[in-house]
């Protein structure tokens, strides 16, 4: 979802919203904003996106830009 609402321009207040998320949106928007989120490794290993260390030896964009939305 968060590579979504990147991709749309979305505000990832509104996605990960205060009343949400047993109160850890905060924590939510400081891992994507600041490290590599969560549910990357699993989100690479399905071959939808890469990590910031595999794009750089590809040449591609790392998590968010995602290289597919669907799992085959």
């Amino acid at each position: 979802s968060y590579a979504a609402a990147v991709y749309i321009n979305l505000d990832i207040k509104i996605l990960f919203h205060p009343d949400g998320y047993n109160g850890g949106a905060e924590s939510l928007i400081d891992a994507f904003q600041n490290r590599d989120g969560i549910g990357v490794p699993m989100l690479q290993y399905l071959g939808m996106t890469l990590d910031a260390k595999n794009a750089q030896r590809r040449a591609i964009q790392p998590f968010p830009a995602m290289i597919k939305w669907l799992r085959d």
